[in-house]
C-alpha cells in the first residue's frame, strides 16, 4: 500500500509539471524565428511528443494498478 500511495503522488507531481510547462510563457515575447514558426510553436510541438511518451508509459505500465479506488482490481462495467 505505501508504495502505491507513492506512485500515485509521483505521477501528480509528473502530471503537474506536465501541466506547468506546457505554455511557454517566457518565449512569447520573443521574436525569434526557427524556420517559418516561432520558437515557441516549435517548442509546443516537442512539448506535445514529450507529454505523448510520458502518457504511453503511464497508460502501458501503470494505468490500471494506479486506477483502483479499494485496491481491488476489476472491470468499471
Amino acid at each position: 500500500m505505501q508504495w502505491e500511495a507513492l506512485q500515485r503522488v509521483r505521477w501528480v507531481l509528473i502530471g503537474v509539471v506536465l501541466v506547468g510547462a506546457s505554455i511557454p510563457w517566457w518565449l512569447w515575447q520573443d521574436p525569434l524565428r526557427w524556420g517559418p514558426l516561432p520558437v515557441y510553436v516549435w517548442y509546443h510541438i516537442g512539448w506535445m511528443v514529450v507529454v505523448t511518451v510520458v502518457f504511453i508509459h503511464f497508460a502501458r505500465r501503470w494505468w490500471e494498478p494506479l486506477g483502483t479506488v479499494d485496491g481491488t482490481r476489476g472491470d468499471a462495467d
